[in-house]
């Protein structure tokens, strides 16, 4: 199961309405906003710096003179010839804050640019600067040059403004920072939303924020016949063409009802032609209280101990249920072993496996038991259960990241209705 789909896809895909409105709302108020807006135009007309002399001295001149004319764009002698061309539809202040003058030395050209809320005035004034710009050049005199005596500047028009372009508000451009807005909004309020809720509430909940597999609802062992049947029948068909032959279940935090959930689904698959074994090694023996109130199988009338099973520093009890379909319960002694590491994961499993069918393991929440982590690393399957109205949203991602960490096989996730025990 891919982490990566837990938390902004969750919540995307839960809130996908409410984004959707939120974007469009966000690229509507920006289209609004921006016919609301008076628009400004720019318009440019070019020059061709020239000097005259020879080609070096033109070329050596032409760009330090060109720098100085597009600096003139800007000043008051031109500015007030410009504004009495137009005759005063611009002032003076705010045409000097709406011009400037470009040098560009690869093409010797320079450009004057100019804004209006008005296009035609925009078109007007820069032509008008380019027409000032050269009486201006024209009436400079001459400046000596490095390789002719003397070198006169010329600008000619090349290109006079015949249109101008709305420059401001962009409409498309604001649309779309718009809806960007309005979407980042939207999920960021959704994934809010959805940490507050605090708790997982119903299947519909935990598939939207797990994005993930939902085995089914169980509620304890008054559907035992009924939903764990078809929890079982949804396991073996998750193993694909091979029925699985170890299975790790264990809560996402304690109190989640997972003992409850292993021992029932054992029970489910066990049957005259299917021997199965229920391994609890869980802090508490909480699958056990199923078979054996007390944990220890103290109940003759249910269990039979059956000897003891070896493997390393851990001794397991065997009991036996007297029921022909009912699978054989191993409790370790003195309580689950502190430590297990993948390898003794994995040789345990191997171990239980020779003994039964399918075997069934139970051990506590993955963040707080390491040993849970290393048997799903080592089982074939694994399962995880949440309990409804319990179980934290954010402790089931936690404990889904801690799972994809281990590169565990997680065919999906039982949702706890109601904890119940025998």
């Amino acid at each position: 199961m891919d982490t990566w789909r837990i938390g902004f896809l969750a919540a995307a895909r839960r809130w996908w309405a409410v984004i959707a409105l939120a974007t469009g709302t966000g690229a509507l108020l920006a289209y609004q906003y921006s016919s609301s807006v008076s628009p400004t135009y720019e318009a440019e007309a070019k020059l061709l710096v020239t000097a005259s002399g020879t080609e070096l001295g033109a070329v050596q001149s032409a760009p330090e003179l060109a720098a100085t004319y597009a600096e003139l764009v800007r000043s008051t002698p031109v500015l007030r010839r410009t504004v009495a061309a137009l005759n005063g539809r611009v002032k003076l202040e705010e045409l000097r804050e709406d011009v400037r003058g470009e040098w560009d030395e690869d093409t010797r050209l320079l450009t004057v640019r100019a804004r209006s809320s008005d296009s035609a005035v925009a078109v007007q004034a820069a032509n008008e600067l380019a027409r000032e710009l050269k009486r201006e050049a024209s009436s400079q005199p001459p400046v000596r040059g490095s390789e002719e005596p003397v070198l006169r500047t010329e600008l000619m028009i090349v290109e006079p403004a015949a249109a101008s372009d709305r420059v401001r508000p962009q409409s498309l451009l604001l649309m779309e920072f718009g809806a960007l807005a309005g979407f980042f909004f939207a999920v960021a309020l959704a994934v809010l939303v959805d940490s507050r809720r605090g708790t997982v509430r119903d299947e519909e909940d935990l598939t939207t924020l797990t994005a993930g597999v939902v085995l089914g609802s169980v509620d304890g062992a008054r559907e035992r016949a009924g939903s764990y049947q078809r929890l079982a029948e949804r396991v073996v068909a998750a193993g694909g063409d091979e029925v699985p032959r170890s299975l790790l279940v264990f809560g996402a935090d304690r109190g989640s009802g997972s003992g409850t959930v292993a021992a029932n689904l054992a029970t489910a698959l066990a049957d005259p032609s299917v021997s199965v074994v229920l391994a609890d090694l869980g802090e508490k023996p909480e699958a056990a209280r199923l078979f054996a109130p007390d944990g220890d199988g103290a109940d003759e009338a249910r269990v039979k101990h059956d000897g003891t099973l070896r493997y390393g520093g851990i001794v397991f009890e065997r009991y036996t249920l007297r029921s022909e379909s009912a699978p054989l319960v191993l409790l370790p002694r003195g309580g689950p072993p502190r430590s297990l590491d993948v390898a003794g994961a994995g040789g345990l499993v191997e171990l239980l496996v020779a003994e039964a069918d399918i075997v069934v393991l139970h051990s506590g929440p993955p963040p707080r038991s390491p040993r849970s982590l290393a048997l799903a690393r080592a089982a074939d399957v694994t399962i995880l259960v949440v309990r409804q109205g319990h179980t934290k949203r954010d402790t089931v991602t936690s404990a889904l990241e801690s799972l994809d960490l281990t590169r565990a096989k997680v065919v999906g996730i039982v949702l706890q209705k109601r904890e119940r025990w025998a």
